[in-house]
């Protein structure tokens, strides 16, 4: 039993490309479940809710005050 350092080059693709090849497969799996996900359960994450009138209020007041206080 010999135990030798293994040659990479007999595969027949370069280990950097297996490796850049897995990456590039995982971000289309990804990609893919986000898009069923978006298919099957709505776009409901993605919907900006429009912040109340009050609260616009208030910012423009804050606002207004830490401008005077420049």
């Amino acid at each position: 039993l010999f135990l030798e350092k293994r040659d990479n080059m007999a595969y027949s693709m370069p280990p950097l490309l297996v490796v850049f090849l897995a990456i590039l497969g995982a971000a289309l799996l990804t990609c893919c479940g986000f898009a069923i996900y978006v298919t099957v359960m709505g776009n409901t994450a993605i919907i900006l809710h429009a912040r109340p009138v009050a609260q616009d209020n208030y910012m423009r007041e804050v606002r207004a005050r830490n401008l005077e206080k420049l």
